[in-house]
């Protein structure tokens, strides 16, 4: 599929599904490439090949990385969370996935490892009000600033979503958020 490593600075990857042979020529491509910026967009990632795309990662400058309406669950989040801090990525989206509380709380518990992550995008999950707070508490509590945190669209309702705004609003380490139906 590759034949040596990719020297392009962005690939956007949507409606396809990755198998572990497809995963794995990709991994090798990515594989100290140029590569800043990875969009795998409405594509079925099947939680057996992750791994492969993560250890591939760990060889990266990536800075972005973007995983929406990849069919993900819980699962897949604990193996992305896991490899978190020792990757460069700045900006994480996981939109549009089955993540639930135990993923934000997973998260949570890497971001102060995470020190390169400045933007954290879960828009559209099945987050509800304990997994958001866990999140917004770890993310107030580590020393770098996060520019974006996007939980809109998830389990919680307006008032819990006013309350969150107003813990960020508390915080300098959260410069912008959104937990309603806002896009930003």
């Amino acid at each position: 599929m590759f034949p040596a490593r990719l020297c392009m600075q962005s690939l956007e990857w949507s409606y396809c599904s990755l198998n572990l042979t497809t995963m794995a020529a990709l991994a090798t491509a990515l594989r100290h490439s140029n590569m800043t910026s990875l969009t795998l967009d409405t594509t079925n990632i099947d939680v057996a090949t992750l791994p492969t795309l993560l250890d591939a990662l760990l060889e990266t400058n990536l800075r972005r990385l973007k995983l929406s309406k990849a069919s993900l669950e819980d699962d897949a989040c604990v193996l992305i969370a896991a490899a978190l801090p020792s990757l460069t990525i700045v900006e994480l989206n996981l939109s549009y996935n089955k993540l639930t509380d135990h993923s934000a709380k997973v998260l949570a518990e890497v971001v102060g490892r995470a020190t390169s992550l400045t933007s954290l995008v879960l828009y559209d999950n099945a987050i509800g009000l304990q997994g958001a707070t866990t999140l917004v508490k770890a993310l107030s509590g580590r020393p770098q600033v996060t520019t974006w945190l996007d939980l809109g669209w998830n389990l919680f309702n307006h008032d819990e979503a006013d309350w969150l705004n107003d813990m960020v609003e508390k915080t300098p380490q959260i410069l912008k958020a959104c937990f309603d139906q806002c896009r930003g």
